[in-house]
């Protein structure tokens, strides 16, 4: 059985988790951050081209024939079937893992899959 000092302890890491978790500025309500409210992006040009430059051509991780996490993401399709894992490693900053995108790009793709990824 555990102790009291113990239970506080998980108490207090509860309590400091629901704090940070409800006082997160970054959000709106949703998931989906402030910052989308300024920002329309569209897949074809503005989605893209960035995937083109950055995920397939300058880093060679996700062209044709990708064995990586994420596999191709060569067209619509294969990007919007994993836009959720997209969208949580370009938001953590894990991706692109090689070279580097703008804070305006990763804001696009964020707003674009937050806004439905459209084929657009």
């Amino acid at each position: 059985m555990a102790n009291k000092s113990t239970w506080a302890v998980v108490e207090l890491f509860f309590i400091l988790f629901l704090f940070i978790s409800c006082n997160n500025p970054k959000t709106t309500g949703s998931d989906t951050p402030a910052f989308c409210d300024e920002i329309s992006a569209h897949y074809a040009t503005d989605i893209i081209p960035i995937i083109t430059t950055h995920c397939q051509m300058g880093s060679n991780c996700h062209s044709t024939g990708s064995k990586n996490i994420g596999g191709e993401l060569t067209d619509y399709d294969k990007i919007f079937a994993r836009r959720a894992a997209i969208r949580m490693a370009i938001y953590s900053g894990k991706m692109p893992q090689t070279g580097s995108i703008t804070s305006e790009q990763k804001k696009k793709i964020i707003c674009w899959i937050d806004n439905g990824a459209l084929k657009n």
